[in-house]
């Protein structure tokens, strides 16, 4: 049973007011208007003054005429004094309103001494009241009614709730009024004192709500509804100590090391759970079609002097080559991934295949280097393998092949460093090379940064600044990011707004996803079509 009421003190009369019915009047400086709400034990009076005028205070007593605290918002003469009192027991309750108290020996002369406001006050009990507070904050509907089951202590509503999410999380609704856009909500069970999710939007570490009293935890994130991307959950202890920045490989306590799949989700890829949003357009291009003519692919070593090692590459040339005909040629970087082998992440012979029998781009060489385990080396700002491919691999092309007989028919691309290595060579070979295909370049990247001690003041985009500073030179380029890479999105943006003030000619692009070869692999063709138009 709830504790009696304790006996009333002397109080000052008050003018009752009821839940759900509101008062206008009209006050003036040293006047005091007091108001009285019945309400039963655990009840929450949730109760707005509206000032109009003249700066008002309001403050609360409880049943006893003991002082609960004083409100006062810092809206000055207009605006909302909203208050709550907790009823602990049944009887009624209190609240004043007056203007605001100033120093006896230096009134304000441009405060008003008169004004008007509304009060209202609205009674509920404390499970409706934590019902409108979770209403304010948590987006999706299905979890406002989990916490609203929570609340009201039904046992079985977790075990309910978790079943039937099983196979079918995460939970994916519209975002109100945003037809592209939708609201995911990330859902863990877990005892653990902590939850976070790392993957949406960016790899920074994002913390999940507990849901009441219970061991299911949430957050909402608000994105396009065409995106992809690979996210996991950490449960530990409690969260980072700093924002940094987790991946594969990444720094920190090795946090991404108790990365978790969702249980929810049988979607996967690696360590990671893998999510694709409604109107995520298919990646036409990557799936191999019977009808459709096929290339070969040349395995090819070049004993460079350059770079005093033997190289492969991967040389595809489309169906129906001719040797006497005059080809394009793409260089791409990571030849191990971008197609080389057929379980390649990024198939691009299939996807020149594809392309070329559809008439979007012309029939063209591709050149996959291999990184042959030294990527970090050739792609990071590294002179040697740039003058490798203007002077070794390029002129064996041509020879070889009848590719890329002009810089304007030559371009390289990769993704992520490879991007940088592109842009890089191209700006460094433009006698050579003349267009670029860059995904999600790594232009923040500092120069020795994998093989010396760089300092944490060190400034970034050394190649922006590079080309910022320098004579324009004649190569042509398609950049593109994905909208969840944080600090690397910010460095394409910045280099895109460089290369466009000194007059380059750029296409870019936003994709909505993070750094991953699923996005790149269908983002490809968008750079093949800006750089190879049909002659």
């Amino acid at each position: 049973m709830p504790p009696p009421s304790p006996p009333p003190l002397a109080r000052p009369p008050a003018d009752p007011i009821a839940s759900g019915h509101d008062v206008s009047r009209e006050i003036d400086a040293g006047k005091i208007h007091r108001y009285r709400v019945t309400a039963n034990a655990d009840d929450v009076i949730v109760g707005v003054v509206d000032q109009d005028g003249i700066d008002l205070e309001v403050i609360t007593y409880d049943v006893t005429g003991a002082k609960l605290r004083t409100v006062d918002s810092p809206n000055g003469e207009h605006g909302p004094e909203p208050f709550v009192i907790e009823a602990k027991v049944a009887g009624t309750y209190d609240f004043e309103v007056r203007q605001v108290e100033l120093p006896s020996d230096a009134p304000d002369p441009t405060m008003s001494s008169h004004g008007k406001y509304r009060a209202a006050v609205e009674v509920m009990n404390a499970d409706d009241y934590a019902y409108k507070l979770a209403s304010d904050h948590i987006a999706s509907p299905r979890i406002l009614a989990e916490f609203r089951e929570v609340r009201l202590h039904h046992g079985a509503a977790v075990d309910k709730f978790w079943a039937d999410l099983a196979g079918k999380g995460p939970i994916v609704e519209p975002y109100p009024d945003h037809p592209d856009e939708s609201l995911v909500t990330f859902v863990m069970r877990t005892k653990g004192p902590y939850v976070g999710v790392v993957g949406v939007m960016d790899f920074r570490e994002k913390p999940l709500v507990r849901i009441g009293d219970s061991d299911l935890w949430y957050v909402s994130a608000r994105m396009p509804s065409d995106s992809r991307f690979d996210y996991g959950f950490i449960v530990a202890d409690g969260p980072p100590e700093l924002v940094v920045a987790y991946r594969p490989g990444g720094t920190g306590d090795n946090r991404f090391m108790k990365v978790q799949r969702d249980p929810t989700n049988p979607r996967t890829h690696n360590i990671l759970s893998r999510l694709e949003l409604p109107q995520a357009q298919p990646q036409t291009w990557i799936v191999a079609n019977p009808a459709t003519a096929k290339g070969e692919i040349k395995e090819i070593t070049i004993d460079s002097t350059r770079l005093h090692e033997k190289r492969k590459v991967g040389v595809y040339l489309p169906a129906g080559y001719d040797p006497k005909q005059r080809y394009s040629l793409l260089i791409v970087f990571d030849g191990e991934v971008y197609g080389m082998s057929p379980q390649a992440q990024v198939p691009t012979p299939t996807i020149l295949d594809n392309m070329i029998a559809a008439h979007k781009i012309p029939p063209i060489v591709a050149a996959l280097v291999a990184n042959q385990g030294v990527r970090l080396r050739d792609l990071a700002y590294h002179e040697p393998f740039g003058t490798f491919v203007a002077e070794e691999l390029v002129p064996k092309l041509r020879a070889d092949f009848h590719a890329g007989l002009k810089p304007d028919d030559v371009i390289v691309a990769g993704s992520s460093l490879g991007g940088l290595a592109s842009t890089f060579i191209a700006f460094h070979h433009s006698a050579v090379i003349g267009k670029v295909l860059s995904q999600s370049g790594s232009y923040q990247y500092i120069p020795g940064t994998f093989d010396h001690d760089i300092a944490q003041t060190t400034e970034g985009n050394a190649l922006t600044r590079e080309i910022s500073g320098a004579p324009k030179k004649p190569i042509k380029l398609y950049v593109e990011a994905g909208l969840f890479e944080a600090g690397l999105l910010d460095s394409n943006r910045h280099i895109r707004d460089v290369l466009v003030a000194k007059g380059y000619e750029v296409t870019y692009r936003e994709f909505h996803g993070g750094h991953d070869y699923w996005l790149w692999r269908g983002t490809i063709s968008d750079g093949l079509i800006a750089l190879l138009p049909i002659r």
